[in-house]
């Protein structure tokens, strides 16, 4: 990951700490990046333990899979009481 990625990976995650109610945590589940685009999942903290099976993949399109159209998927599964 890149400094500006992880840079902004720190900002959001400051961001929701200072922001969000204390009794309303939230916390990283995922990051991804691709060319111009990075992403970030967080999830509430009372949600996390039930979430599992987390997966994610990068299939790069276009051009050789060297510039843009890349894409990137998440997935996993959440768990119901």
């Amino acid at each position: 990951m890149s400094h500006q990625y992880r840079d902004w990976r720190d900002f959001l995650t400051r961001s929701l700490d200072d922001w969000m109610p204390k009794d309303e945590l939230y916390h990283l589940l995922h990051t991804a990046s691709l060319v111009g685009l990075f992403t970030c999942i967080f999830v509430k903290s009372s949600l996390r333990d039930r979430i599992r099976n987390i997966s994610a993949a990068e299939v790069k399109r276009g051009m050789n899979g060297l510039h843009g159209n890349k894409v990137g998927t998440s997935r996993f599964t959440f768990g119901l009481l």
